[in-house]
């Protein structure tokens, strides 16, 4: 399912539960909201992952300016066990969740990549680009991920289930880049078939389960850029 237009809900993050995290963090006033009170406020702790400023900063430098960069990066890759100089050609950043990382056209595979920003070691010189963004078609391509409450559950766990995810007729379709897609099937518990997982812990599967694995089998994510241990389950309903 490639969209253009979504005709499903698209949810957004509720804004007044998205203020609790700007209470949390301090970058909200209680004077300026609505809330009259706010009572105690804790997010599930994940660590904090180091991002070097220098190497943010040459990065941005060549989105910017439209060029190369020389980087040496340490790939969990065993092919590369050690740190290794390579080029790339930044133009985009992408987050998963928990870390963050520069989608890059490198120089070294030919190919549009990944590339986490903490395993960016050092940041060496600029060049002139091979590929720029506009020609990065799995970043340019959104697909659409029909969820629905597992089949499983009960009429009325499903009820509630559509009810938290906002759900119209059932189901709904997030529409999410193909280059973002392993990801957000990762983080929804999606990356493999939903339906076979025990539906108290699994709440939602995926309707349109051929659609994106073929999608993600065009974004050659998992071939190239993410580490062994999160390929286990990566196909969606296959035996």
């Amino acid at each position: 399912m490639l969209l253009d237009d979504v005709e499903r809900p698209v949810r957004l993050p509720d804004p007044s539960t998205a203020r609790f995290s700007d209470f949390r963090e301090g970058l909200s006033r209680l004077e300026d909201s609505w809330v009259a009170h706010v009572p105690e406020i804790d997010v599930a702790v994940t660590p904090h992952r180091i991002i070097d400023t220098e190497i943010l900063r040459s990065v941005l430098t060549a989105m910017r300016e439209r060029r190369s960069l020389d980087v040496c990066y340490q790939s969990m890759n065993t092919k590369r066990p050690d740190p290794v100089w390579r080029r790339i050609t930044p133009h985009a950043f992408g987050y998963d969740g928990f870390r963050w990382h520069t989608r890059a056209f490198c120089h070294l595979e030919n190919r549009f990549k990944d590339f986490l920003l903490p395993r960016i070691l050092e940041a060496g010189s600029f060049g002139d680009p091979v590929a720029l963004g506009d020609k990065d078609t799995i970043w340019q391509e959104y697909v659409g991920i029909e969820i629905a409450p597992h089949p499983q559950l009960t009429d009325s766990q499903k009820k509630v289930v559509a009810k938290d995810y906002g759900m119209s007729d059932g189901s709904m379709v997030l529409r999410v880049r193909n280059a973002m897609l392993f990801y957000a099937l990762k983080r929804l518990g999606l990356l493999g078939d939903a339906e076979k997982e025990d539906a108290r812990r699994q709440h939602i599967v995926v309707v349109n389960k051929e659609d994106v694995q073929s999608a993600l089998a065009r974004s050659e994510i998992i071939e190239f850029n993410t580490e062994a241990d999160l390929l286990e389950g990566r196909n969606l309903g296959e035996p």
